[in-house]
């Protein structure tokens, strides 16, 4: 009896222990199928913020491009309305200057021709002068000479006449006269050797307009403000070294200092069409 009661608790220990035993499996496996559920929803989970992030991440790619083609034309259309702006206020300079530059030579003819006018009208005042003063000492002499006609005697008419005649310069002596009298404004007597005897302080002669401090000063100004496209446009502004990329269509390359000229350049540094 006391062997069997042995024998029995033995067996229910080893069935404990084996039950114990296959708990512990049992909640090993469980424990591991726990974990492998977890890990796989963390998976999941990382998975599925990894594609939304893709997705926020191409979304704001998308915009930050759109925002960059519509910053690009703006910055374009800006450009262009700039550039059409800056061509208009070119095109409206040239306009004024041309205008002005038809003003000022339609001015510089008027002058040139009151110029000439008044030079012609003093000319004539003093050709008129001198021949009132010719006639004034003609009508003298003859005066004077029928004066001592009298005092000498009454002689015949056509002796009078004849006289009166010989007295009467010739045209030819008149034109001399003229030529010798009448002063030329623009002449003011300068001769080869440079030397005037004439006070500059106080001329003689009245100063021409064009030659005036004003007249002067403004062709200065106007030849101040011209633009220096104006003077090339005129004298021409070529470039004086040749681009040779317009002339050969192709890319040249540029030799350093450190270059060796004896030798071609490589291949490598070529430019690939």
């Amino acid at each position: 009896m006391q062997m069997c009661r042995k024998r029995e608790e033995k067996m229910q220990k080893v069935l404990k222990a084996r039950e114990a035993l296959e708990k512990q499996k049992q909640d090993a496996e469980l424990r591991i199928q726990r974990e492998k559920e977890e890990k796989l929803k963390q998976v999941m989970q990382d998975r599925e913020e990894r594609i939304k992030e893709q997705v926020q991440q191409k979304k704001q790619h998308a915009q930050k491009k759109a925002a960059e083609i519509e910053e690009r034309r703006k910055q374009e259309e800006a450009a262009r309305l700039a550039k059409l702006k800056e061509q208009e206020e070119e095109q409206r300079r040239l306009q004024a200057e041309r205008k002005k530059e038809q003003e000022d030579a339609e001015r510089q003819h008027l002058q040139r021709l009151a110029e000439e006018k008044e030079a012609a009208a003093f000319r004539e005042q003093q050709a008129l002068a001198v021949a009132q003063m010719q006639a004034k000492l003609l009508k003298e002499k003859q005066a004077k000479e029928k004066t001592e006609a009298k005092g000498k005697g009454v002689p015949s008419k056509a002796a009078v006449m004849d006289k009166t005649f010989d007295m009467l310069p010739s045209s030819a002596n008149v034109s001399q006269a003229k030529k010798a009298v009448i002063p030329d404004v623009d002449d003011y007597g300068i001769d080869s050797s440079g030397a005037s005897s004439e006070d500059d302080e106080r001329p003689k002669r009245p100063i021409p307009f064009w030659a005036t401090k004003a007249e002067r000063m403004k062709v200065l100004k106007i030849q101040a403000w011209k633009r220096q496209k104006i003077y090339d446009a005129y004298f021409g502004s070529a470039e004086k070294t040749p681009n040779l990329t317009m002339m050969f269509g192709v890319k040249c390359v540029k030799r350093t200092s450190s270059a060796v000229w004896r030798t071609p350049p490589r291949y490598s540094t070529l430019p690939k069409y």
